[in-house]
């Protein structure tokens, strides 16, 4: 019996359906991936200034971004950055508070 080190035409066809497999089962997988997540956009205009939350506590911050539709996110608070996604949501409102209240907020 030849060992798999001594079966050279043997072992390549294996690897050679092992890479077909995978390349079959790879476009397969892809064939059934929606495209980008579709995250409501809406009008720049509509939506409030992000300086007109500084100065609010958390509280009242993520209740009038609540108000307005928004999702709220705080992305450091007293200093600890938190680990946050890095898709674009125009939906979505970024907060940084110290002691308690809104010093920093942005859309992204």
């Amino acid at each position: 019996m030849k060992t798999f080190k001594e079966a050279g035409p043997l072992r390549s066809g294996f690897f050679a359906s092992l890479l077909l497999a995978t390349t079959i089962l790879n476009q397969l997988s892809c064939q059934n991936q929606q495209g980008p997540l579709n995250h409501p956009q809406p009008n720049q205009r509509d939506r409030p200034a992000s300086h007109s939350f500084l100065g609010l506590t958390e509280q009242e911050a993520n209740s009038r971004a609540q108000q307005l539709g928004l999702q709220a996110r705080v992305t450091r608070r007293d200093g600890q950055s938190f680990i946050i996604t890095k898709e674009l949501r125009p939906d979505r409102i970024n907060f940084e508070i110290d002691r308690n209240q809104v010093t920093k907020a942005d859309y992204y």
